[in-house]
């Protein structure tokens, strides 16, 4: 009797692990890049593999470091990481203003191209193969506009118990009057033009694609390219704006579906006029995709399958209480719920590379371990942590969520230096003795 794939394949591999990837790309916003990097940081912590999936990567940097110069530099066999100034593309504003009331300027997306950017990525990691995860342009354009520039920035409180979705659509046409964020995905990969997109186009076929559209069958694909188990790839999505309704800082955001469908005539076309690269690297990337899957069969389609109703069963054991967007646990809840690192986004994968192996797998009811026994989850609070600066934003205009009008009052009154800090606890420990 053939043994069950899911489970004992799953303790096999865990025993036997498949050999060290060398993988790089450019983490891009809005494309599953945060799902796709839950995946590396599982992988990379179930292996003991040194990645790094958080900070930023500068292309033109000579000699590329990781990690504290005080300490020996980091040498990832992963690294996936967003380019210096990629997430300004889509924000309208040239400055940005912090709470104490400075200004800097926004930083940009620097001038390289795709040599340049291989050259980088072969310093970084030498003899990676690059990843890239891309997103149909229209919708991570609406979708990273959304998320970055939203509507609510460029009106009076007043206003916005009226029509969202029309406001959100008359800012978005002063953004896309100013031409920002246009081929977001090419540029980052530093396909400068139609020329450089086609030639990057014709030189795909070694490099580790990724689709929205087919993100089952991308994934497939990869982990069957390096050698890895079945439950590698299982994984729960991050940062859905509908089901969400927040960004990462608390601050609202629309469902992108309806806004698409939405979209006005003339719009539409200016916004597809500035993402003429964009729509044809996506398009020979997802037919890519779809041909590599297609050569695996009805294999590849019952893993597909198998991988489906195992998402579904995790979704459902590992239920979230709050928006995935905001979501920060401690580093305990690492080592007592075994549901933490599926739910957890980019801003936890530090802390979660540094925790201990997981022992366990999911069979599709629950977490067991080695020996079949189930684990149990011993949750803990789910823990929102919105930035102040987002915060003050809402409560001026009225739109703060829960109780955190109530978490903004407790950190207006708490010690704003370590000294401060250092001294309250001192006052607390001698009124207690």
């Amino acid at each position: 009797m053939r043994p069950p794939r899911w489970l004992p394949a799953a303790l096999l591999c865990a025993a036997q692990p498949p050999p060290e990837p060398r993988l790089a790309g450019p983490k891009m916003h809005k494309t599953a890049s945060t799902t796709l990097g839950g995946i590396l940081a599982r992988a990379a912590n179930k292996y003991r593999w040194q990645a790094r999936l958080y900070g930023t990567t500068h292309p033109l940097d000579p000699a590329p470091r990781f990690g504290s110069r005080f300490k020996k530099a980091e040498t990832p066999c992963i690294l996936y990481a967003h380019v210096y100034g990629s997430a300004n593309e889509g924000n309208p504003s040239d400055v940005m203003l912090l709470p104490s009331g400075k200004k800097f300027k926004m930083r940009r997306l620097p001038v390289y191209d795709f040599a340049q950017l291989q050259t980088y990525y072969g310093k970084a990691v030498p003899g990676a193969r690059l990843v890239v995860s891309l997103r149909e342009p229209l919708a991570r354009y609406i979708s990273m506009m959304n998320y970055f520039a939203h509507a609510e920035r460029d009106v009076k409180k007043e206003k916005l118990d009226g029509d969202t979705t029309q406001l959100f659509f008359d800012s978005l046409r002063k953004h896309v009057a100013r031409g920002r964020g246009g081929d977001y995905q090419s540029r980052v990969l530093g396909l400068r033009n139609a020329t450089a997109t086609a030639a990057f186009i014709k030189k795909m076929d070694n490099i580790l694609l990724l689709t929205t559209a087919r993100m089952d069958e991308s994934l497939i694909v990869l982990r069957r390219a390096l050698g890895w188990a079945p439950d590698d790839i299982l994984h729960l999505d991050v940062h859905v704006s509908c089901a969400d309704g927040v960004r990462y800082d608390g601050r609202a955001v629309l469902c992108v579906e309806p806004l698409l469908k939405e979209l006005p005539p003339d719009l539409h076309e200016e916004i597809v006029s500035m993402h003429k690269n964009d729509l044809a690297l996506y398009q020979a990337a997802d037919d890519a995709v779809a041909d590599r899957f297609s050569k695996l069969g009805p294999d590849g389609e019952e893993e597909r399958d198998r991988l489906r109703l195992r998402k579904r069963q995790l979704a459902f054991h590992c239920q979230r209480e709050g928006p995935s967007s905001t979501y920060r646990p401690d580093k305990a809840a690492f080592d007592g719920d075994p549901c933490v690192p599926y739910l957890i986004n980019d801003a936890s994968f530090q802390m979660y590379l540094s925790r201990r192996p997981p022992s366990y797998v999911f069979d599709g009811r629950t977490f067991i371990d080695k020996s079949g026994t189930p684990v149990k989850r011993r949750k803990k609070e789910w823990r929102d942590v919105f930035h102040l600066r987002a915060l003050q934003y809402n409560v001026s205009y009225g739109t703060l969520p829960g109780d955190l009008a109530k978490r903004l009052e407790k950190r207006r009154s708490a010690p704003t230096t370590r000294g401060a800090a250092r001294a309250a606890k001192r006052r607390v420990h001698r009124q207690e003795h």
